[in-house]
């Protein structure tokens, strides 16, 4: 469910994403420890707290 979610609102953002953009996103939202943004086509995913914003 949580893969769907992601991939819905990335779509939005990032028509081209594939489901690798997908699971980098998801470890930002599961498994983040400060690591950088995930790069998208047409920009990148960044966590900043507990938010996710596209640059």
């Amino acid at each position: 469910m949580r893969w769907r979610v992601v991939h819905r609102w990335l779509g939005r953002l990032s028509p081209a994403a594939e489901f690798r953009h997908v699971l980098a996103v998801d470890a930002l939202v599961t498994a983040w420890h400060g690591q950088g943004p995930v790069a998208v086509p047409g920009g990148q995913v960044v966590r900043t707290g507990s938010h996710l914003t596209v640059r």
